[in-house]
């Protein structure tokens, strides 16, 4: 398993590594999204907030486009991803 945090997000995050997990620091968020992209043999996406919405339509783009192949699985926890009548 690869852990990706920004270098800036670290300290904060208690370190980020969990037991067996190589840890990669990245620059910025940029960078830790394209370096996961290119670590991932598939995703899982668990509810978050913005960065979790703006890392899952970036794969579901390159889907689309063509251009990843990888699997996408979105766990629908307390039907967080069920759309809503309202924004």
């Amino acid at each position: 398993m690869v852990g990706l945090i920004p270098d800036f997000l670290r300290v904060g995050a208690g370190g980020g590594r969990t037991a067996g997990q190589r840890l990669l620091l990245t620059g910025d968020l940029l960078e830790r999204e394209r370096r996961m992209i290119e670590e991932a043999d598939g995703f899982v996406a668990l509810p978050g907030d913005y960065g979790t919405l703006d890392e899952v339509l970036q794969v579901i783009s390159m889907k689309a486009l063509g251009v990843l192949s990888a699997s996408l699985v979105l766990v629908n926890v307390d039907d967080a991803w069920n759309p809503r009548s309202s924004c």
